[in-house]
């Protein structure tokens, strides 16, 4: 069917917002929730649609030409709560086409649908947790309807849902962006009262409390009075103990709070949706759209009222113990652990590490799937006992660090806690006096990457011409997303969101620039050999200390995509960048050939230079090839400041840029570092080549891309940093792990 068909239309749906809800949030599972839950409502959107028009037309099944296309596994899981997938697998908007008589009506139940199943979702979850909680601490009857209340308040109208209808695919990318300009959904001027959440600005805590008890502030009356409360609570079923799941200092709104709490109740909940019933509440519908819809795209048809059966929309069982940052970080010092420990044979080695996994772990916690598969792997080292085995998968990731136990304990006052918190800093300071050096301190840096494929639309917009091309776009896609959940798994990282050719995932630092550049080489593999037009992708790859609020992280992370490595390097590029405590230290992108030499990153040979030098060498190296750069003027000047010795300096400075000059300072600087006479007789200096290579700062204008007269040293830092704070493991171009010889020898869950 052509898309210009004349007996068929385009609906084009989008749900916001979508950043908001996504990174307000402290833990990994917020992060996760947030992108899972609006792919689920997208989801809905897209069931509404199809079980609507199944059998309604006589012509090519309109419903399967939905862009992104169902997600088969969402599908069957709606009907098999047995399975489902455990990831974001749509994004917020999809387009969908439909019969001709489809208009806002049909359109407007279709918004029905979707908050049908949202507010069951809710109001399921609030009557299971919240209410039974509140009723086992004698809370009174007006107490728990004004807790409901705020969470009717918050969360029954949290979404803006807009659409529009064309008569063309192409044209709905430019109808979307006008109907933006038209807000229907408009929050409410008067600001909410009571004390507010931790995550989401401007919305009160779920208590619904407002008036302080004599004596003592307002907030310290909702802590003692309701989140004390409700915390202490214990349920006999399987769910984590709320103690476990919300801080001391956390007071939740409810749309944090259901992000936080849903999945644990999610494989218990079903929804009804598309009965007639819907036919009612339609007019009420049409009210949440603006009236620019009645002369944008009004309908030329008469209605046809579908009269189709209600689906049922089952949930499914979901892992709620995700890995946290902490967790992450440790997996490779972990792993290195375990394969020590099976060469050296050391009985009191592992008497220390079941007496670390047993004190650290989390014994409230359940069994993570991320976490199931090191069971196997430490099984062999920690015995034959399955209860050992299976303590590694509920091990608190904070336990791995002492600064971070000794900074909880400093905030504790009872005793009891205190107490446990010692046991645990003894137990793994016994650990790491048993292991050699180059095991005794855990990676304190995780990563988190994202990939956005490059001009998509346009690729959708100018193939998509019939229906044979909508089954190619979506192959590609399936082909590519199944590619890339394997590759991440592999790379021991958990994936958040894959979905058409968007992904985020969060990985341990030593795994991460191997599996940026295996899903690279998998969007290759899958769209590339379908289509003329060779579509590309971008890739932003940040690498933050544990203590970096994982909220800040992941906003930097997308404008590390969008800002840097699709504006800055002009697409078809991968951006770095290395965050700590005090902030960003280094930033640095390229286009993806000049990353790449044939089957190796230059990068990986810039690294393993830096560790055959020794750690003075390649330190003093370093700062001194700043210095150079700055004393040549081959600084940008918006990105570096120049120090003052080298303003002082004047008869170093040159006001011509000379590229040549600068490369080969750079390779006289490296060899005067080089003290032993031997060692420089058998140095190596081809990845001082790829080193300066990388430095070269690219831009782009009109389209082009060339290499300024700038010099970037930064990813000489970033290529130190990977080499030796997050041991990064080299892949020389077969994608096997390795690691230098010279390597042997916060919570597990939510």
């Amino acid at each position: 069917m052509k898309q210009n068909s004349p007996q068929c239309r385009y609906i084009h749906f989008s749900i916001t917002p979508v950043q908001q809800f996504i990174t307000s949030g402290r833990r990994t599972r917020d992060f996760w929730a947030g992108s899972f839950l609006l792919s689920l409502l997208c989801a809905v959107g897209q069931r509404s649609i199809t079980h609507a028009y199944r059998g309604q037309s006589s012509d090519e099944l309109v419903f399967q030409s939905i862009l992104p296309e169902e997600n088969q596994s969402l599908v069957d899981a709606f009907v098999d709560k047995d399975s489902g997938p455990q990831y974001a697998r749509l994004p917020n908007r999809f387009s969908a086409r439909v019969p001709i008589m489809f208009d806002r009506k049909d359109a407007a139940l279709v918004i029905h649908d979707i908050y049908t199943f949202w507010n069951q979702l809710w109001q399921f979850v609030f009557d299971a947790d919240v209410k039974t909680r509140l009723e086992k601490a004698d809370f009174s009857e007006a107490q728990i309807k004004q807790c409901y209340a705020v969470w009717q308040r918050q969360l029954t109208h949290y979404w803006d849902i807009q659409w529009v209808i064309t008569d063309s695919l192409s044209s709905g990318v430019d109808a979307m962006a006008s109907r933006k300009l038209f807000r229907a959904h408009v929050a409410s001027d008067e600001p909410e009262p009571g004390v507010k959440c931790n995550y989401f600005a401007g919305l009160q805590e779920m208590s619904g409390m407002t008036v302080p008890r004599k004596g003592i502030s307002l907030r310290m009356t909702v802590v003692q009075d309701f989140w004390t409360q409700l915390r202490t609570q214990k349920m006999t079923d399987k769910t984590i103990r709320l103690e476990h799941d919300v801080d001391d200092e956390e007071m939740l709104s409810a749309v944090a709070y259901f992000k936080r709490r849903f999945a644990f109740y999610f494989e218990y909940f079903s929804a009804s949706i598309g009965d007639i019933s819907r036919s009612a509440a339609k007019e009420e519908s049409i009210g949440w759209q603006h009236r620019i819809t009645n002369w944008l795209f009004s309908s030329k048809n008469a209605v046809k009222q579908l009269e189709s059966p209600p689906l049922c929309l089952r949930g499914w069982s979901l892992d709620a113990r995700v890995p946290s940052v902490t967790y992450l970080s440790a997996v490779d010092w972990l792993l290195r652990i375990g394969q020590y420990i099976q060469q050296a044979q050391d009985p009191e080695l592992v008497a220390c590490l079941k007496d670390f996994v047993r004190v650290g772990s989390d014994k409230h916690s359940g069994q993570s799937r991320y976490l199931k598969h090191f069971q196997q792997q430490f099984s062999d080292c920690l015995g034959d006992s399955e209860d050992e085995s299976y303590a590694i998968c509920q091990l608190d990731g904070n336990s791995c660090y002492d600064f971070l136990l000794q900074a909880e304990m400093n905030g504790l006052r009872g005793k009891q806690q205190k107490q446990r918190l010692k046991e645990k800093i003894a137990a793994l300071n016994a650990l790491k006096d048993k292991l050699p050096n180059t095991l005794r301190s855990p990676d304190s840096y995780y990563a988190v990457i994202a990939l956005d494929g490059d001009r998509f639309g346009q690729l959708i917009q100018q193939h998509m011409n019939d229906s044979s091309h909508v089954a190619a776009i979506s192959q590609a896609l399936h082909d590519y997303t199944g590619k890339a959940e394997k590759t991440v798994a592999q790379h021991h990282g958990f994936l958040v969101y894959a979905g058409g050719e968007d992904l985020v995932a969060l990985l341990p630092g030593a795994y991460a620039l191997n599996c940026v550049q295996q899903l690279h080489d998998d969007f290759t593999e899958s769209v590339h050999k379908r289509f003329e037009y060779k579509p590309t992708i971008s890739a932003a790859v940040q690498f933050n200390h544990v203590n970096v609020p994982l909220m800040r992280v992941l906003r930097d992370v997308q404008q590390l995509l969008s800002g840097v490595a699709k504006r800055q390097y002009g697409r078809n590029a991968v951006a770095i960048r290395i965050v700590n405590q005090d902030g960003m230290q280094q930033q640095w992108g390229t286009q993806w050939p000049d990353f790449f030499d044939q089957s190796q990153s230059r990068l990986y040979r810039v690294i393993d230079g830096l560790r055959r030098s020794d750690e003075t060498t390649s330190n003093r190296f370093l700062y001194q090839l700043r210095q150079i750069a700055q004393r040549m003027n081959m600084l940008d000047p918006k990105r570096h400041e120049v120090d003052h010795q080298t303003k002082a300096d004047n008869y170093y400075y040159v006001e011509d840029h000379q590229p040549q000059m600068l490369k080969s300072l750079i390779v006289s600087q490296y060899l005067r570092t080089q003290n032993n006479s031997e060692q420089l007789r058998t140095t190596d200096l081809a990845w001082l080549d790829d080193l300066y290579r990388l430095c070269e700062e690219q831009t782009k204008i009109d389209g082009a891309h060339f290499a300024t007269k700038y010099f970037n040293p930064d990813i000489a830092f970033i290529a130190k940093f990977l080499s030796d704070k997050v041991n990064c493991r080299i892949d020389h171009g077969t994608h096997e792990q390795t690691r230098e010889n010279g390597d042997e020898g916060h919570e597990g869950h939510e």
